[in-house]
């Protein structure tokens, strides 16, 4: 039913009878028309026919209570004008909502996310102490980066880490963080969480210059008993670090 729509005529206007809903159309603006509810709604919105299809195609444009006649006869020019140019409006708009969407769960899918995601999901399948060493290892190294989406660490950020390990001379701590945090990044990858992997074909790091000498025997010896004189938990610190031959991280965290 068109007619020429005004700001009294919409406030007016209510849904015919028996009728879940109602199309107004405006002689003024081509394509406008208001739809109408039983529930007392009405909604601007723009009907075009799609050049190539010629298939009926609409957008809402807003609610009346939001936007004024005016400025929705404003926004259905605008829209008309992009339809000419071959531009579908509602195409667009759609297009816009789901890269705002897609932004708003890379930006919630944290490091820290993929790290307890990766453990719950994944790491139960290894063994206790693998799980265990590969998150304490990936979380201290990226501690600073853990609330940033996890597609925002990229590969210089990476390098920086473990190039940062090696020059202190911690060659042992730099391998297994590339390990892991690889392994970790491939199993997001394969989920289809991350688009890429930033520890993926890293340059290979400093090798671990070996030890240059072992305790002798009377060494250990001494070390053994002036550890006994020593009150808890130092003195069995060290001894349990002698007698098991485990990193001093994990003696001193057991209970």
């Amino acid at each position: 039913m068109p007619m020429r729509l005004t700001e009294g005529a919409i406030s007016a206007m209510v849904c015919p009878a028996g009728k879940r809903d109602a199309m107004v159309f405006d002689t003024e603006q081509k394509g406008l028309g208001v739809r109408l509810t039983k529930q007392g709604g009405k909604v601007f919105v723009l009907q075009w026919r799609d050049a190539f299809t010629r298939d009926k195609r609409r957008e809402v444009l807003g609610a009346f209570a939001q936007i004024t006649l005016k400025q929705a006869r404003q926004a259905a020019q605008v829209r008309l004008g992009d339809v000419a140019r071959g531009i579908d409006p509602k195409a667009v708009r759609m297009a816009r909502q789901a890269a705002a969407q897609a932004a708003k769960q890379e930006a919630a899918f944290t490091l820290q996310t993929l790290v307890d995601d990766w453990e719950k999901l994944h790491l139960t399948q290894r063994r206790e102490r693998y799980r265990v060493e590969a998150i304490r290892s990936l979380s201290i190294a990226i501690a600073k980066d853990l609330t940033r989406p996890a597609s925002a660490l990229h590969r210089a950020q990476v390098l920086r880490v473990v190039d940062a390990y090696d020059k202190a001379g911690k060659h042992a701590t730099a391998r297994p963080v590339r390990a892991y945090g690889r392994a970790c990044f491939a199993w997001a990858v394969k989920r289809g969480k991350l688009a890429s992997n930033p520890f993926q074909g890293l340059p290979a790091g400093v090798k671990s210059q070996p030890r240059e000498r072992l305790l002798s025997y009377d060494e250990i010896g001494r070390i053994w008993n002036a550890a006994c004189g020593v009150l808890e938990p130092y003195g069995p610190f060290i001894r349990v670090l002698m007698l098991c031959l485990m990193r001093r991280e994990e003696v001193a965290a057991m209970k």
